[in-house]
């Protein structure tokens, strides 16, 4: 059974309604049972909010291109099951038995998923204000570690892995683009032989269209070789 006083405890948030965060716990492996898919769509887009409104203001003088791959580090499945973890969320996921003992506490979608499930959930039962200062609280250290010196595009660092473990590059195609000359938005797609899938994105130039779907292609390859 899980303790809920304990995780509200490393939450700091006192839920008025303890069946979200119940959901918000449990992974879809228990089949049969309400699971947090629902919440974890919700919370991705909360969490994309509340990074997109730090990073502009933080970084006034930067471009789309540069916020758009700040805040694709900020997001990716990698760094919200590290969130997980420094909350020790992975000891409350609510697992059928089989996932369990295939570790499946210590895997990152899972991990990511129910961090992003109780961003959904806080949202759902104290609104917008409980869930900036849950996020504030969390993402503070890596907000203030990340800077643009830092950071190499994602085309760069994709095109780098790739090559380190030897592997096809990446093949950027638009797709179609829209609006008029001086208000464009592109959409790419980004494929890399050997994965069974297209990653696709959009921007306001071809350029930051293919940073992002580059981003997504690693993001995947920070859980999989490829």
């Amino acid at each position: 059974m899980i303790d809920i006083d304990a995780v509200e405890r490393v939450l700091d948030y006192r839920f008025n309604h303890r069946d979200l965060l119940y959901l918000a716990l449990s992974h879809r492996s228990n089949v049969g049972l309400p699971n947090n898919q629902r919440l974890e769509y919700l919370g991705d887009s909360i969490i994309g909010f509340f990074i997109s409104q730090s990073l502009y203001r933080l970084f006034p003088q930067l471009h789309e291109g540069d916020l758009t791959t700040m805040r694709a580090r900020l997001v990716r499945n990698t760094t919200l099951a590290l969130l997980a973890r420094e909350l020790r969320l992975d000891r409350y996921l609510i697992m059928a038995s089989g996932e369990l003992k295939n570790d499946g506490r210590n895997r990152v979608p899972a991990l990511a998923d129910v961090f992003e499930a109780v961003v959904g959930a806080i949202w759902l039962d104290g609104g917008i204000e409980p869930v900036n200062q849950f996020l504030d609280r969390t993402y503070r250290t890596h907000l203030a570690n990340i800077q643009p010196r830092n950071l190499k595009d994602s085309k760069t660092r994709l095109q780098e892995k790739l090559q380190k473990d030897d592997c096809p590059l990446p093949v950027y195609s638009v797709i179609k683009q829209d609006g008029e000359a001086h208000d464009l938005t592109f959409e790419v797609s980004c494929s890399v032989p050997g994965i069974d899938r297209s990653f696709i994105a959009r921007g306001r130039s071809r350029k930051a269209a293919e940073q992002a779907a580059a981003e997504q292609v690693l993001a995947v390859l920070d859980e999989h070789d490829c």
